[in-house]
């Protein structure tokens, strides 16, 4: 591969490590932050370029971990809030990667937990200019 098509495909990777680090913020439209049950793998599905684009450039994981590290440096501070620490972002990825729903819906449920502890629905709004999840069939239920 020469050096302009490895710059060509490094810029998509990091593209789409942006995307997909959005993808897993948790904050939908109008900054609410989404259930847990709306960010399984069907709900990032940018994780498939990822893939593709870290094989095609035959990245081994410590390069892969350096680009999703300055990835998550310029992504992060654009965002209202993200559910997840860096790490477990990282990891994020590799478990939806592995299709390990299980594993990624425990990890979703634990930072959703931190985050109830961490602020109250007020609290939420007035530090992050987020709104707490709203759960449409909880609250008019299943369509």
């Amino acid at each position: 591969m020469g050096f302009l098509e490895e710059k060509r495909f490094d810029d998509a990777l990091f593209q789409f490590l942006r995307v997909f680090i959005s993808e897993t913020s948790g904050v939908l439209y109008g900054n609410r932050v989404s259930l847990v049950r709306n960010l399984l793998i069907k709900g990032f599905p940018s994780y498939k370029y990822v893939q593709r684009l870290v094989l095609r450039l035959d990245m081994g994981e410590e390069e892969f971990r350096d680009m999703f590290v300055y990835s998550w440096g310029k992504t992060r501070g654009e965002l209202p809030n993200h559910y997840l620490r860096a790490n477990k972002c990282y990891q994020c990825f590799f478990l939806a990667s592995q299709k390990k729903e299980d594993d990624l819906e425990a990890l979703y449920n634990n930072a959703y937990q931190r985050l109830q502890e961490e602020y109250d629905d007020e609290t939420l709004c007035e530090v992050h200019r987020i709104y707490p999840p709203y759960d449409h069939a909880e609250r008019f239920g299943p369509t």
